[in-house]
């Protein structure tokens, strides 16, 4: 039975565990024991923020332990905000109040953490490195199943560290290792490890992770992409310090690291429309709503990798799309009487390199994600795909609409 009715924080933990598990995670014994065991709420002590549409745009408003559903809202099977804006906390809102900004710090969806572990092979008596320690709460569902002394945690925030580490220390016994640092750079005291896991979204895998995981380790991370949400690499170190692997079929994103810089929606806006004031229309044979296709938005987040994407619809009838890259290159598509017509302007032409990639898209037969290859040298990052071996998407790269064979 996959629905049960809860009245304490042990009833609400294994009424979400049976949730998972009956939603296709957690069938391994040993990550249901774990998650069954780890009380997420011990990793909120000061509260998560709720999202809700202010004025001025994205409010958030504190969910204190003290409000009647706090552990409710803690046993969904959701992220949980715990900073904006890089500092801000609930702790620091009084109840009514709120603030707007962007979250930099969550508790992760517990069944995304589950599918990443799943994905992760780790087996008791392994060493773990930890990106992104966060609250914790995913250190101490490693720690419980490999042992505390082998699993090692980095955070670039000291505060979200220090939290983190007391609320680990607090649970008694040995606490996992919690580091202050650039997860970029690994911790290379405490390698080689057996797997490396990143649960924050990295533009591509740091050199240094393939220096500190064993031959035959695997890294499980999530590499994040504005246009196409997110894609979890699945990746085998070789021995010669290289790593292949694949792209999880699995959907989910993270919050991405602190290097990667969010925009001012406002203000892109303002930029978008001087950009294509002198700009011409045409009509495009790419249907407006081409992105909703989640597979097509994931090859096109390979294929179009400056882009970001935005919906805007005031008018359901009158939804546009628009593309940005931070070149200053802009694309808006708006629906028409006979299909859709764009204006874009800029360095590269986002729309028209969208229908490239729409095209190669069709002609490897619309693959799920989970078709794709990956390889991490020295010096590339790539992803390519069984029906089209020649053809590779950098996993860096500031170009677009390189979407033809070459």
């Amino acid at each position: 039975m996959c629905v049960t009715a809860a009245h304490d924080a042990a009833e609400y933990r294994l009424a979400l565990v049976r949730k998972m598990r009956c939603g296709g995670v957690l069938d391994d014994p040993a990550w249901f024991r774990a998650f069954a065991t780890v009380p997420r709420e011990a990793f909120l002590r000061g509260g998560v923020l709720q999202q809700a549409d202010g004025p001025l745009g994205t409010w958030w408003q504190p969910l204190t332990p003290d409000d009647p559903g706090f552990l409710h809202e803690v046993y969904r099977d959701v992220p949980l905000a715990t900073q904006v804006n890089g500092h801000i906390t609930a702790s620091d809102l009084m109840p009514g109040s709120g603030a707007t900004g962007a979250a930099t710090c969550s508790s992760s969806q517990p069944s995304l953490m589950a599918l990443m572990l799943d994905h992760l092979r780790v087996e008791p008596d392994m060493t773990v490195l930890e990106i992104g320690t966060g609250v914790g709460y995913n250190a101490a569902i490693l720690a419980t199943h490999v042992g505390a002394d082998r699993v090692t945690t980095i955070e670039f925030d000291t505060v979200l560290a220090e939290t983190a580490r007391a609320a680990l220390t607090a649970r008694g016994g040995t606490a996992p290792t919690v580091v202050t640092g650039d997860g970029t750079q690994g911790h290379a005291s405490r390698a080689p490890y057996d797997r490396l896991i990143a649960t924050c979204g990295f533009p591509d895998v740091p050199q240094a992770w393939l220096g500190q995981v064993r031959p035959g380790g695997l890294i499980v991370a999530n590499l994040y992409q504005p246009l196409g949400t997110g894609l979890l690499a699945v990746l085998r170190v070789q021995p010669d310090g290289t790593a292949l692997g694949r792209v999880a079929a699995d959907s989910g994103g993270f919050m991405p690291t602190r290097a990667i810089t969010t925009v001012n929606p406002a203000a892109r806006h303002r930029a978008a429309w001087r950009t294509l004031s002198a700009a011409d229309t045409r009509p495009s044979p790419l249907a407006i709503d081409a992105l909703d296709d989640a597979g097509f938005r994931f090859h096109a987040g390979l294929s179009v990798p400056a882009a970001d994407f935005e919906v805007i619809a005031d008018d359901p009838r009158e939804t546009e799309r628009w593309l940005f890259a931070d070149d200053g290159s802009v694309a808006r598509a708006r629906p028409a009487q006979d299909g859709t017509t764009v204006l874009q302007d800029g360095p590269v032409p986002l729309w028209t390199a969208l229908e490239d990639a729409h095209d190669t898209y069709q002609r490897l037969g619309m693959p799920g994600r989970g078709t794709y290859r990956i390889a991490v040298t020295e010096k590339d990052q790539y992803v390519w795909h069984p029906g089209q071996p020649e053809k590779h998407w950098p996993l860096t790269s500031s170009s677009a609409g390189d979407d033809n064979p070459p």
